[in-house]
């Protein structure tokens, strides 16, 4: 990541204080370790693995700018052949990979990890209900192995509620799966959705606490004239109302 980043600013990633440098960080490093494996696979010549024909590589180019320039329909039900194939000759790669060296089944598990990190995203910008949950119930593990014991006790309990929603309140887990509200949308764009405390961050907090706002980016404090004021003046602003509209 220091090829990219400061090493300063790296050790903030990986403690968890630059999220969105960290989420593009990892990204990067991810598509590196796709790249080198597809080299290896494309070059493979020992029976671990099955090379990909030259027919495959050749629909897989076809596919690609069918996908860029618009003309592949992307809503069909099965996956073209040259997808499937290499989708397979990956899954032996990586097996094989794992199996010769320890150090490349750690990169492997790594770009699985990765891939639960890329899968919660597109759940939350997609407004994806069945992959939200399926993403989440992936990171219960990581929330344990890296020790965030209160991610893992309440991550289980949401997920023990969102899992009975079809029974407790069937119009609720309608909204959710159907409709996708349970992110927040300011636009009608596809990669638009956002989780609700980021809504309330991102436009609530901002235009209440940053400079010009109603604490004039001087901070708050608890004493009763100040929590006063604020609960007095706070349903005043355009950007409450805006927020309640979206939730």
């Amino acid at each position: 990541m220091e090829s990219c980043y400061g090493p300063n600013t790296v050790g903030h990633m990986l403690a968890g204080k630059a999220y969105n440098r960290a989420v593009r960080g990892h990204l990067l490093l991810d598509s590196a370790l796709h790249v080198m494996l597809m080299r290896g696979l494309i070059n493979c010549d020992s029976d671990e693995c099955s090379a990909l024909s030259q027919a495959n590589i050749d629909a897989l180019r076809q596919l690609y700018d069918g996908v860029i320039e618009g003309t592949c329909n992307t809503q069909e039900l099965e996956p073209p052949q040259c997808l499937i194939q290499l989708s397979n000759s990956l899954e032996e790669l990586k097996v094989a990979l794992s199996a010769k060296s320890r150090t490349a089944k750690l990169w492997l598990q790594y770009m699985k990890y990765v891939q639960t990190l890329k899968a919660f995203l597109r759940a939350e910008r997609t407004s994806n209900w069945k992959l939200h949950l399926s993403s989440l119930t992936e990171m219960l593990k990581l929330f344990a192995a890296t020790g965030h014991s209160n991610y893992a006790k309440s991550g289980r309990l949401y997920l023990q509620m969102m899992i009975d929603l079809p029974e407790k309140h069937p119009w609720l887990h309608e909204k959710f799966n159907d409709g996708g509200y349970h992110t927040v949308r300011r636009s009608d764009r596809y990669w638009a959705g956002l989780s609700t405390d980021l809504a309330i961050e991102q436009v609530m907090m901002k235009a209440v606490k940053s400079r010009g706002g109603l604490t004039h980016g001087r901070g708050m404090t608890e004493c009763p004239s100040g929590m006063g004021s604020f609960n007095a003046q706070v349903r005043n602003y355009p950007c409450i109302t805006e927020v309640s509209h979206w939730c």
